[in-house]
């Protein structure tokens, strides 16, 4: 009887110890927001979601301090380890790397890295 009154007390802490998330695609930049700011008149914020992510650049080109232009690319991105990679149909980004609270994103072989600062 002891036995059987043991096993039924730890039976519940066996069934429900196991339980874990099933979603292997959230990353810890789900809900982060990061930001480029080159000086006051151009800045860009990367938000990320559980799979995908939105850039939004904005630039004043009259530098009166109002961005008259803003453009808006969304997509989708996984992360493998440190390195990110972005799918998108409008922008083109040749490589990403995260390093703490740093994002470094290149666009091509002749641009130097646009470096994203977390929010």
């Amino acid at each position: 009887m002891k036995k059987a009154l043991f096993f039924l007390a730890m039976l519940p802490l066996i069934l429900f110890s196991a339980c874990s998330d099933d979603n292997e695609n959230v990353t810890g930049l789900n809900g982060t927001i990061w930001e480029y700011n080159d000086g006051k008149y151009y800045k860009t914020i990367l938000s990320f979601w559980e799979t995908s992510f939105e850039m939004k650049s904005s630039l004043d080109i009259d530098e009166d301090g109002v961005f008259e232009i803003s453009t808006t690319d969304k997509g989708t991105y996984e992360m493998n380890g440190n390195d990110l990679y972005f799918n998108s149909n409008d922008i083109d980004i040749k490589s990403a790397r995260i390093d703490g609270d740093l994002i470094y994103i290149q666009l091509d072989e002749s641009t130097d890295n646009i470096i994203f600062h977390k929010k």
